[in-house]
């Protein structure tokens, strides 16, 4: 099993979970198996592959519980994640498992390899790929005018040793923000922790109405952000919760609760002037937009 790849795919039933599966199997460097972790009892459709495994979970038992599931199933020595309802270009495995021997990195390593995406509106993203030594925390939520869109480590590109996922788990009782608790457990856990991404855009992300990141608080992601941020600076916190959690806010298209959420931002953090006056005049539109409202409905 030398370089092997098992890819690990979490799902709860999607129609879309065929493409996700098929994506896998017909990558250009064949990975060893397919592990299908279903958080669901309902029949699924895939492929006819002997090296799809389906491992059951649940039901609800949430994607972190899933995902490490799979892990401990897996029988490679390296793991890739894939959603459900993502797909990858055929050549994706390849140009990582190329990259890691580019760098040397080694098996029972503290390390993550990563790739841009192809985003829902059929953009790259990030703008450009991290550069090498690049903190990971200070890129997923350190913000400025001049880095807006860099900050996107997807979770179904994520290649990584199979002991290192056993070693940092996914936090079963993590509900949502489940890749950056990974990410900011293993910094903060692991010192020699590394992070690469790759300038390929090898994953296609599909639009999924349900998603667990729509279905997010505030309140909840700010509660997060005070618990795992923590320890960061002021500004890190502040531009997390100005850019994260005051878009959670947003879309309940309720000024007050808007309000609520700047306020807490700028009383827990000190976000940056980039995101500080953006999420301003993203609350006096939304204010302006309400008050309109009420004035024709009377």
């Amino acid at each position: 099993m030398k370089n092997s790849v098992s890819v690990v795919i979490p799902t709860v039933g999607r129609e879309s979970l065929y493409s996700a599966v098929e994506s896998a199997i017909l990558q250009t460097t064949a990975p060893l198996e397919v592990v299908v972790c279903a958080d669901t009892l309902k029949p699924l459709h895939l492929p006819d592959d002997d090296r799809i495994r389906v491992v059951r979970v649940g039901p609800n038992a949430g994607g972190n519980v899933a995902r490490q599931t799979g892990i401990e199933a897996s029988r490679g020595d390296y793991i890739a994640l894939l959603d459900d309802d993502d797909i990858w270009l055929a050549n994706k495995l390849s140009h990582q498992l190329a990259q890691r021997r580019k760098l040397n990195l080694e098996k029972d390593g503290h390390w993550l390899l990563t790739t841009r995406v192809i985003d829902t509106d059929g953009k790259i993203r990030p703008l450009q790929e991290m550069r090498s030594g690049d903190d990971p925390i200070d890129v997923l939520f350190r913000r400025t005018k001049f880095r807006e869109g860099t900050g996107k480590l997807h979770t179904s590109t994520w290649f990584f040793p199979r002991s290192f996922g056993m070693e940092n788990i996914f936090d079963p009782n993590i509900r949502f923000h489940q890749d950056l608790d990974w990410i900011v457990c293993a910094r903060q856990n692991f010192g020699s922790f590394t992070v690469e991404q790759s300038a390929f855009a090898d994953t296609v992300c599909g639009e999924t109405d349900g998603s667990v990141a729509k279905t997010i608080s505030w309140r909840g992601s700010a509660d997060w952000c005070l618990d795992k941020l923590g320890t960061t600076s002021s500004r890190i916190r502040g531009d997390f919760l100005v850019h994260v959690s005051f878009s959670r806010a947003l879309s309940a298209n309720d000024p007050k609760v808007a309000f609520s959420a700047f306020k807490f931002a700028v009383q827990n953090g000190r976000p940056g002037f980039y995101g500080f006056s953006t999420s301003l005049i993203k609350l006096v539109r939304l204010c302006v937009s309400s008050l309109s409202k009420n004035l024709r409905a009377k």
